[in-house]
C-alpha cells in the first residue's frame, strides 16, 4: 500500500492535507509561507532527499509547445524520471509566487503516490483533470495559505503591514482558490463503541 493511501481511505481530505502540510512545515522549519522555488526545493532535499531539476521557458513558444505536449491551460510540466527525481519546467510568463504553488502541487502528486516513474504530468492553475489534482491542489495552497491565515486577513485581525504582506503572497488566482469549497468526504466507521465495548467484555469472559 503506498505511503499516504492507508490514511486517505479512513480519514477525510481536509484532515489528510491540513495534518500532512502541518507536518512538512515543522520538518522543513516554514515559520512563514515566503520561500522562494530555489530555497523550497533545498529544504525537501536536505530533508527528504529528493532531486528536482528545474527548467524555465516561455510556454508561449511554439518549440516548448511541441516538445512537451502543451495543450492551452497547462501552467506546468512535470516528469518523475526516478524515485524522488523530479523533472520540472516552469512557465516564464507567470508570477514567481504562482511557479512555487504549481510546484507544491507536482510535489503532491508524489507526496499520495498519484504517479509512476516515467508519467508525466502537465497541471493548470485553474483546471483540475481529476480527483487526485483536486487533492494535490488543496495540499498546494495549504502550504501555501492556510485557512486561518485567510480567515485573519478577511477580519482584518492583522496589522496593516501583515495584511499587505498576505495580500501581495495570495494573488487573484491563489485567493480564489483558497476560498473554494470542497465537497466534504466522509468517511464510513466500520464500528461502533457499543459494538467494541461487547466484543471487549465477551473476549474477557
Amino acid at each position: 500500500m503506498g505511503k499516504y493511501t492507508f490514511f486517505n481511505n479512513i480519514i477525510g481530505d481536509d484532515t489528510l492535507v491540513s495534518v500532512l502540510a502541518s507536518y512538512i512545515k515543522a520538518d522543513l522549519l516554514m515559520g512563514c509561507t515566503i520561500d522562494s522555488v530555489n530555497f523550497m526545493a533545498l529544504k525537501i532535499k536536505n530533508q527528504f532527499d529528493y532531486k528536482f531539476t528545474f527548467e524555465t521557458v516561455d510556454f508561449n513558444s511554439d518549440f516548448v509547445i511541441d516538445k512537451y505536449w502543451l495543450d492551452k491551460g497547462v501552467d506546468i510540466y512535470a516528469k518523475k524520471q526516478g524515485d524522488k527525481d523530479i523533472l520540472i519546467v516552469f512557465n516564464s510568463n507567470l508570477k514567481p509566487r504562482l511557479n512555487r504553488y504549481l510546484f507544491l502541487k507536482v510535489w503532491a502528486l508524489d507526496l499520495f503516490d498519484l504517479w509512476e516513474i516515467g508519467d508525466e504530468a502537465r497541471l493548470s492553475i485553474k483546471i483540475n483533470n481529476n480527483d487526485g489534482e483536486v487533492l494535490a491542489e488543496r495540499f498546494a495552497i495549504e502550504m501555501t495559505i492556510t485557512k486561518q491565515e485567510l480567515m485573519l486577513h478577511d477580519e482584518g485581525m492583522i496589522d496593516g503591514s501583515l495584511k499587505s504582506i498576505y495580500s501581495k503572497l495570495m494573488t487573484k488566482d491563489l485567493e480564489k482558490i483558497r476560498r473554494k469549497t470542497f465537497p466534504a468526504r466522509n468517511v464510513k466507521r466500520k464500528w461502533t463503541m457499543v459494538g467494541l465495548l461487547k466484543e471487549y467484555y465477551n473476549d474477557k469472559d
